[in-house]
């Protein structure tokens, strides 16, 4: 939450698209039993990342949240 002046978006200008996951401290430990090392927890087979918002141990908010960022990320990336 941010509530500063002047302040009007978020902006990720320092953090790259592949280490926005472990901004999510509860995609950490489940990441590293992911199949596929570098895994967006987007559409990987065996994610287990995707899996724990499947069975609700991921609030589903949260891994929405994640999608998002990393969409907007992945869009600005692409303009420069």
């Amino acid at each position: 939450m941010a509530d500063t002046p002047g302040f009007s978006q978020l902006d990720f200008l320092e953090l790259g698209v592949e280490q926005l996951s472990t901004c999510f401290r509860e995609f950490r430990e489940l990441a590293e039993g992911c199949k596929f090392r570098g895994c967006t927890h987007l559409h990987e087979p065996n994610c287990k990342v995707r899996q724990a918002v499947d069975d609700g141990t991921i609030a589903a908010g949260r891994y929405e949240h994640y999608v998002q960022f990393y969409e907007e990320m992945k869009d600005k990336k692409r303009r420069y």
